[in-house]
């Protein structure tokens, strides 16, 4: 199995204004887009890099908001694109690792790798839909 590129790197944040100021004062990045998402109380802000894409993500529940409270803003996970998912999957689990699909929305599907292959660093594969 072989990532294809990065395609997005997450930060959990606080507030997606204030984290959106910085980073287009401090850095010059540019707002690609916004999402939200009423089920969950997410809001985010996409800014391009390169082929990939910083998400500065909040919200009012669920592992982003246990994340922010639990460690503070700060890195919420990494996205690797690969070509076949299934494939990826069967990889890994060949290789005794531990994974879990998720749906996730913006048209791709989303395999988690369990953080404790990783070293501790959140990593989801993604293919799009």
């Amino acid at each position: 199995m072989q990532a294809g590129q990065l395609k997005i790197l997450t930060a959990a944040v606080k507030d997606v204004d204030a984290a959106l100021t910085t980073f287009e004062k401090n850095f010059g990045f540019a707002l690609a887009r916004r999402t939200t998402d009423a089920t969950t109380g997410s809001s985010s802000a996409f800014l391009t890099i390169g082929k990939a894409e910083i998400e500065l993500r909040s919200s009012a529940s669920g592992p982003v908001a246990e994340s922010v409270a639990a460690r503070g803003e700060g890195l919420f996970q990494i996205e690797l694109e690969v070509d076949d998912l299934q494939a990826a999957h069967q990889t890994l689990t060949g290789r005794g690792l531990r994974s879990a699909f998720e749906t996730e929305g913006c048209g791709r599907r989303v395999l988690r790798v369990d953080v404790a292959h990783t070293h501790g660093v959140p990593l989801v594969l993604s293919q799009p839909a």
